[in-house]
């Protein structure tokens, strides 16, 4: 016999004799930690003083002059454009060819950066 038909018939006998027989428990599932859970944070973009940013339309705007705490959480890039500083917000630009390119254009940053000030 095979040792399957050993074993149904062997717990058979068993629960015919009314004795419990051997099941392996089922295995409770783990909740995952909230830090297992948790997506990781996407790494932040490596912008570098002194790198060229070009705005949506590839023209040049000036040099990262630096990085700083903008409003709340938000990191801005200080660019030099026409001699003045301007702070564009990190989460605009993205990182090419060893500078950086903005979603907006120029017009629209100098828009915006005056209308913080």
């Amino acid at each position: 016999m095979s040792r399957k038909v050993i074993s149904i018939l062997g717990a058979a006998a068993l629960a015919a004799l009314g004795l419990p027989t051997a099941r392996a428990a089922p295995i409770p599932p783990t909740p995952a930690s909230p830090a297992a859970s948790a997506a990781p944070a996407p790494p932040a973009p490596a912008f570098s003083a002194g790198s060229t940013v070009v705005d949506s339309q590839g023209v040049v705007l000036g040099s990262i002059e630096g990085l700083a705490q903008g409003q709340g959480d938000e990191m801005v890039v200080v660019v030099k454009i026409d001699g003045k500083l301007v702070s564009i917000p990190e989460s605009t630009l993205r990182l090419a060819g060893g500078g950086a390119v903005s979603s907006q254009t120029k017009a629209q940053i100098l828009a915006a950066a005056g209308a913080q000030r």
